[in-house]
């Protein structure tokens, strides 16, 4: 995936502008207890008034990621997620009307443990668009700040972690999400990159 020139600011500005809104897309995060699981859905429809970010539609309604758009270990990941709970959450461009990021995550039942991310879903058919890869990125950065709410009101301290394999190509795109390295979790033995993004605000 080639780097897109200023992307960094750009992702920092929305960042910002994500961080701002954290009580709107709060709202927008619904968390219920059903039969002793924590079921997750969102369905949030909202429009961003900064360049080059027209808006996003985020939900946890399943959806088709076609090969071409996502690697195939993602995609499995993503597909294989308890939809039922919520446990994957896709965000749609209105430009395109394609799905531009998507993630799955895990809620351990320790109550110590934190929300984990299990799978970003990344755009591969960016190059030669600097416009996408940003595009892909900043969908990914949206989804992350609802992940923040769902932390948040399940008692994880609003924080979101994240475990990489040492070899995986998806560490440095984690990092310009603001990922870094995290504190060690009792009980918890990551496999390769444990990464932890603080709460915003």
């Amino acid at each position: 995936m080639p780097q897109a020139e200023g992307h960094e600011s750009s992702l920092a500005t929305l960042g910002g502008w994500l961080g701002d809104r954290r009580d709107a897309i709060a709202s927008q995060v619904i968390v219920r207890d059903v039969a002793g699981q924590t079921e997750v859905s969102i369905d949030h429809r909202f429009s961003c008034d900064l360049e080059p970010h027209a808006g996003w539609h985020v939900r946890t309604r399943p959806t088709l990621l076609p090969r071409a758009h996502f690697a195939s270990y993602a995609g499995a990941k993503i597909k294989g997620a308890a939809h039922d709970r919520g446990r994957a959450i896709y965000c749609h461009d209105p430009l395109s009307n394609e799905v531009t990021a998507a993630l799955s995550y895990h809620l351990d039942g320790r109550a110590h443990f934190p929300l984990l991310v299990t799978a970003f879903g990344f755009r591969i058919d960016t190059a030669g668009s600097a416009f996408m890869r940003e595009r892909t990125l900043a969908a990914a950065l949206v989804i992350k700040h609802h992940l923040h709410a769902i932390a948040a009101a399940v008692g994880r301290g609003g924080h979101v972690d994240i475990d990489l394999n040492k070899r995986d190509d998806q560490l440095d795109l984690a990092k310009e999400l603001g990922f870094r390295k995290a504190r060690k979790v009792r009980d918890f033995r990551p496999s390769g990159h444990h990464l932890r993004q603080a709460a915003p605000g």
